[in-house]
């Protein structure tokens, strides 16, 4: 009762077309995973847990060894990392801070059985941090660990940049990797919903609209076997 008019009715509004996201090519994945796998730096083994994983960036950045079952090749997913701007007005170094926080949802929080080609690539991992650090891990330290700490995020997604450019290959952002791998998923016969809890989302509405996209290799397939039902008279 303390408004005269209802003012919603009024209001103009525009239709907002959902934004356009990106999927590598087979092709482009190709090159893409010739060049990971002739060299399997730090950098380079991140970005292959993120392709062959689905794991967004903060998580595969913040995963520890304790959430690692090497026994069973379960990695436990229970955290993000993010570099946030907590003083503008700070001198440069320190205007930005590394935050970690929980899973974005319980869904979020998961357990992924890793494929063989993961499964291998911690094992290097680990062997790699013996090398560095002259010990074996304990559960806190990360999986993809820095001598300065935990890998910075915004540090892998510039470097995935430049070896999108070093390739030649057409520029997708580092969560397009996502994308790709739910794409990837869907047209190897994997149901949506088990796509969705590899994705870490609660709702499989999410999955289908955010993160599988149709390709015209498939959409040519599809169409390909659209026949009449019966023989065709004149």
């Amino acid at each position: 009762g303390l408004m005269a008019a209802n003012p919603v009715p009024a209001t103009v509004y525009t239709h907002c077309r959902s934004k356009k996201h990106n999927i590598m090519s087979d092709s482009d994945q190709k090159v893409l995973e010739k060049w990971l796998f002739s060299d399997l730096s730090l950098n380079n083994a991140g970005i292959i847990l993120a392709l062959y994983s689905g794991m967004r960036l903060g998580e595969v950045c913040a995963a520890r060894w304790g959430n690692y079952d090497a026994m069973s090749g379960t990695l436990h997913i229970t955290q993000t990392v993010r570099r946030v701007m907590v003083d503008p007005a700070a001198e440069y170094g320190k205007r930005t801070e590394l935050i970690f926080s929980s899973a974005k949802s319980d869904a979020s929080e998961r357990d992924l059985y890793l494929p063989e080609v993961l499964q291998g690539l911690l094992t290097v991992q680990y062997q790699r941090f013996e090398s560095l650090f002259k010990r074996t891990p304990n559960a806190d330290d990360f999986i993809y660990n820095t001598v300065g700490g935990v890998m910075d995020p915004d540090h892998l997604s510039s470097y995935w940049g430049d070896v999108l450019d070093g390739l030649s290959l057409p520029h997708v952002r580092f969560h397009d990797i996502r994308h790709t791998f739910a794409t990837r998923a869907i047209e190897q016969g994997i149901d949506v919903a088990t796509v969705a809890g590899l994705l870490g989302h609660a709702d499989v509405t999410t999955t289908t609209h955010y993160y599988v996209h149709p390709r015209d290799a498939s959409m040519r397939k599809a169409m390909a076997a659209v026949a009449p039902v019966g023989a065709v008279t004149h």
